[in-house]
This record gives C-alpha cells, sequence and structure tokens, in this order.
C-alpha cells in the first residue's frame, strides 16, 4: 500500500471515528483472565464481554460489520485498562488474523503498542494462509517489538505450521486439548507429546487453557515443570479492579526463559539441513558432510573420522531421544547434590547439573572457554587440570582439594573415552562428606541451616555473627507474606554482595541468619556490620519500610561452631532488647 492510500485511509478512519469510537466502544466491556505460573499471576488475557447482559457473545459477534475495526477499539481499551491499574505484566488481546492483512490496522497496532508489554493473540486462524503479505506484516510487528501468541492451538487440527512459521512467542494449548486428561490416557500422552514438540521447535512459553480442575493441573505438571496455566481452576475472567487486589498478584514480569539450545548455537541438525539443501548434497555419507559437522559440532560428541559412525551419532544424539532409561540417568546426574560437570578435550562444557548451573549463575554448555575465562580467570586453572589428566596415558582420574567461600571441597576428575575422543566428568563435594549435602534457600539463596554440619576445622577461631532483623514482623503484618519475602531477598542480597568471598551466609530459620567470617578480629567485624547495618537501613527506608538488623557475635572454639552460634544468638538478644529500648542499633561480643 502506497503512503497516500494509507493516509486516504486513515482520514476515512478519523470521519467515521464516532461510529468507530461510539458504537463499538460503549457496546462491550473487557473482563480479564489470569494465567498462573506456581501460584504467581504472570499475564492477563483480555476478552470482550457485551454490554448487553442478555446478548451472547456469537450474537454480539454477528453484529459486527468491521472485525478490523473491532480489534482497535478492543486495544483502545485495553490500553485504557492498563494505564489506569499501571499494569507491569504482560497482557494479550484477542485479534483476527484477516486485521493484520491491513496495512491500516498494521499501523496503528505498531503506533500504539510499540514498547508496551501487550501481544496479540490470532483467534480463528485455521483458515488462515502463510500468504507473504501476511508474513511480511507479521515480521514487521514483530520487528517493532510487538509479541504475536497463537491462540487456541489444537482447536480442530492444531496450526504447527502458522506457530513456526512465524516464529510465535507463545502457544496456548486449546481447552479441547486438556478436556478429559484425566479420563483418558491417550488424550493425556497427546498432550504431552504437542507440549514437548512446541516447546522443541517453537518457543518455551506455552498456556494451557481451559483447565478446570485440581487433577488437570497435578497430570500436566508431570511432564511440565512449573507450566503457565490458564482455567476456572485458579480464575474466570474477572474485572481488572478486582485482580490488582488478589493475592497472588505481584505486578512483576517474570523472567523470560531461557532458550537455550538456541542461545548456545547447539543447533546442528538445523545447521546440517540447511548446508544439505543449499549445496544440493546428494549423498549424505560423503567427506564434505563429515567436516561440515566436525566443524560445527560444538561438544564434540557426534563427528567421528567415519562418517557412517559420525551420521549413526547423529541420529541417536539428536533425533532418537526418547530413550527412558537415557532420560532417567540425566535427570539423575543432573538432580544430584554434588556438583557434576563434563568437559571435551578443548576445555568446552557439554553438560553441568542443577547444583553447577545453582552455584554459577547460568548454564556453561557450548560456551567457548576463553568467554568464560575472560569473566572468571579462575577458570583457566580448571582447564590446566584437566589438560594434565588428559595428556596422561597411565591416569584415568585425579583428585585435589579446592577452596570456595572458605570451605575445602575434594575434586575428583574423571577420564573418560567415547566416540574415539576424550572427556573430562568432574564431581565436587565437600572433603570428607563424599555428596554435596550443603543445599541452599530457595528464597534468598543462602545455605540452610543444614550446611554447619560438616563442622570443617576451617571454622575455628573464626568469629560468628547471629543476625535477627528489626522491623521484619511489622512487613509481615502490615503488608502481606508476599512484601516479606521480597524484602528478605533483598536483605540477603545486600548481605551476601557486602561480605568477603570466604565469609559464609547462612539463612538459619525465619528472618535470622549466621555468617561464619573469615577473620578473627572483633574490632573490624563490628566495624563492617555497623556499615553494613546503616547502609541496609538507608536502602529499605528509601522503600518506605523501617527495617534493619540486630546481632550478636562470638568466637568459635574447639571446633564447636553450634556451641559459638548458641552464645552469638544469646547475644544477639541483649542488643535486641537494648535496641528496643533505645530505638537504635547496638551489637555485643
Amino acid at each position: 500500500m502506497s503512503l497516500n492510500v494509507l493516509i486516504s485511509e486513515l482520514r476515512e478512519y478519523q470521519l467515521n471515528k464516532n461510529t468507530y469510537k461510539g458504537l463499538l466502544m460503549s457496546d462491550f466491556n473487557l473482563l480479564y483472565q489470569p494465567k498462573l505460573k506456581d501460584g504467581v499471576i504472570v499475564g492477563l488475557e483480555a476478552l470482550l464481554r457485551p454490554v448487553d447482559v442478555e446478548k451472547t457473545l456469537p450474537e454480539f459477534f454477528a453484529e459486527v460489520e468491521d472485525n478490523m475495526a473491532l480489534d482497535l477499539a478492543v486495544m483502545k481499551r485495553c490500553l485504557e485498562d492498563i494505564a489506569k491499574f499501571d499494569i507491569q505484566i504482560p497482557v494479550s488481546i484477542n485479534i483476527y488474523p484477516t486485521s493484520v492483512l491491513n496495512d491500516y490496522f498494521v499501523f496503528s497496532a505498531i503506533k500504539q503498542l510499540k514498547g508496551k508489554n501487550v501481544s496479540l493473540e490470532l483467534v480463528e486462524h485455521q483458515g488462515v494462509e502463510l500468504s507473504d503479505e501476511f508474513l511480511s506484516h507479521v515480521a514487521l510487528l514483530k520487528d517493532n517489538g510487538i509479541k504475536l501468541s497463537i491462540d487456541d492451538f489444537g482447536k480442530d487440527f492444531a496450526r504447527a505450521d502458522l506457530a513456526l512459521t512465524i516464529g510465535a512467542d507463545e502457544v496456548k494449548f486449546d481447552r479441547s486439548l486438556v478436556h478429559d486428561i484425566e479420563k483418558n490416557y491417550s488424550k493425556f500422552k497427546h498432550l504431552s507429546f504437542l507440549y514437548s514438540k512446541i516447546k522443541t521447535l517453537c518457543t518455551h512459553k506455552v498456556v494451557f487453557e481451559g483447565v478446570e480442575n485440581k487433577r488437570q493441573k497435578e497430570l500436566i505438571e508431570l511432564f511440565a515443570e512449573k507450566p503457565t496455566i490458564q482455567g476456572f481452576y485458579f480464575y474466570p475472567a474477572m474485572p481488572l479492579e478486582e485482580i490488582v487486589e488478589l493475592d497472588c498478584f505481584s505486578n512483576l514480569e517474570q523472567d523470560a526463559p531461557v532458550e537455550a539450545l538456541l542461545r548456545m548455537s547447539l543447533d546442528l541438525d538445523y545447521k546440517l539441513y540447511n548446508f544439505l539443501i543449499e549445496n544440493n548434497i546428494e549423498d549424505v555419507q560423503s567427506e564434505e558432510v563429515n567436516r561440515f559437522i566436525e566443524d560445527h559440532d560444538i561438544l564434540g560428541v557426534v563427528h567421528n573420522e567415519d562418517v557412517k559412525t559420525t551420521l549413526s551419532n547423529l541420529r541417536d544424539i539428536y533425533f532418537n531421544n526418547t530413550s527412558i532409561i537415557a532420560n532417567g540417568v540425566v535427570s539423575m546426574l543432573d538432580s544430584a547434590e554434588k556438583l557434576v560437570i563434563m568437559r571435551n578435550e578443548q576445555g568446552v562444557v557439554i553438560f553441568d547439573n542443577a547444583a553447577h548451573r545453582e552455584l554459577v549463575g547460568t548454564s556453561i554448555v557450548g560456551v567457548k572457554p576463553q568467554e568464560i575465562i575472560h569473566e572468571n580467570e579462575s577458570y583457566r586453572l580448571c582447564l590446566e587440570k584437566d589438560k594434565n589428566l588428559l595428556q596422561d596415558e597411565h591416569l584415568m582420574f585425579h583428585k585435589d582439594k579446592e577452596f570456595f567461600e572458605g570451605i575445602e571441597y575434594d575434586t575428583i576428575r574423571e577420564k573418560m573415552v567415547y566416540n574415539g575422543k576424550k572427556f573430562i566428568i568432574a564431581t565436587v563435594c565437600p572433603s570428607n562428606t563424599g555428596l554435596m549435602d550443603v543445599t541452599k534457600d530457595e528464597l534468598t539463596k543462602c545455605y540452610t541451616r543444614s550446611f554447619l554440619k560438616y563442622h570443617l576445622a576451617s571454622y575455628d577461631n573464626r568469629i560468628v555473627a547471629f543476625l535477627d532483623m528489626n522491623g521484619f514482623k511489622a512487613i509481615n503484618d502490615n503488608y502481606g507474606h508476599r512484601i516479606g519475602d521480597n524484602c528478605l531477598v533483598d536483605f540477603a542480597c545486600l548481605l551476601r554482595s557486602s561480605l568477603r568471598e570466604k565469609d559464609v551466609v547462612i539463612r538459619y530459620g525465619g528472618d535470622e541468619f549466621v555468617i561464619v567470617f573469615d577473620s578473627s578480629a572483633y574490632e573490624d567485624i563490628e566495624n563492617r556490620l555497623n556499615a553494613l547495618n546503616a547502609k541496609m537501613a538507608r536502602y529499605f527506608a528509601e522503600k518506605g519500610f523501617d527495617l534493619s538488623f540486630a546481632y550478636g557475635l562470638s568466637k568459635v572454639v574447639n571446633h564447636d561452631i553450634d556451641a559459638a552460634i548458641e552464645l552469638a544468638d544469646k547475644n544477639m538478644y541483649s542488643a535486641k532488647r537494648r535496641f528496643k529500648r533505645q530505638l537504635s542499633v547496638d551489637y555485643v561480643i
């Protein structure tokens, strides 16, 4: 469409704006149905409802002459609601695919939605043709940051081609896929199959619509970890003013899931597919194909000098990945309490388990070693130790000791050979324990009190501080536990970031924390804690909260850390009583 024609259409809509903004806008209201993940509202869907309560939705839509005008009216009303209630979480609105074919709609959507946390859900898309015009308009919307969702996926027939072709940011499984999964095993398996394929091929953002009972929710959770669910089991469509009052409404956008395979470029199958098509390769068993796989096999687990073996490895790893036993073994390693990491001869990580990912803060699978060293120079030593073992023809494993946060750990490296190549699998656990039972608190990411059972010799003569938060109960009572939890997280984050690398922070229980300092100097620790307390008070005061902490100190004698904590706790309560009398922070030794 030329600019002049577009301007002409804009003028025509302006001339008819009284009808567009009057009749349509006054004939409907918007309700919003929450989408929940892990018990928290993470998104909303705007749903049109006729003002005339005696009129059904089909009757209302039958009277609409211009679907695009209706879509624009819904968009305008939704943006007004979002502004009125300052909604920060994602909100989606339903639109007809035919609207996407219209230049004026695309122009208007970009103008109104760019920079907004609003996505467009394509409804009634069963008959949509993936024409060049449709796809070019979709690309224009996405280029301007507007997300697209496929609504009612699986209704009548699944439009996987639509979801894949437009690169849908979200796919919403229709209620018909969820209906009766608690009564029909075949339907349950079909749903889990579709979820696996969409998650692998398209997007990790999948919403299960029409969940109406607890059993359906529990069955979905068998194959989907922390699924996003929308349905009457949680909430129906509601006025926005009621939603913002719900306890599970935090108005904080959740972190977007990392598309791990795409981020790390581990898509060897995709690259090989394009290579074969673009170069018109006739023989997949050619040396040319084998060299290509060698160049793009980042993990080093596919390529072999024999091209037939290479292709066999490719099939096993990238396509035949349905082995229950194999999945079970990987899951067992991933959930192990000890740290587990595997590297190839080039130092590229091919596996890191959940404990390792939590320690590092992310997965480093497929990341170039030099990039990791750039962020953490000590990683170079890990690779050098790998290299020593790899080059020693007589040695198959090696054990040494390393220190982290002042604690001694045993690191065991074992050399293994697969596909004619050498790999290192390393496990890390506290010395003299044999397992990594040093779990971290899920909320604050501090160590739990179970950490203390190791009674490591390195605790002797170290100062222990017992901290108890002042004002925390009042925050819980006045603002609720969700705000209280947020304060706990902020408190713990400030605590950890303000201490030294070898100091150990433990959430002892509730709003109580224990710090084992890598020091025996009382005066130095007193100064550090007083400065930290002042920093804490300022930070929370800026948020409108009166929050600080009282503390007591003691020294570990004869390796008895339990006695040291008990004494520090007693000293803390003395300081707590003085705090209440003096309304100021105190400390005691």
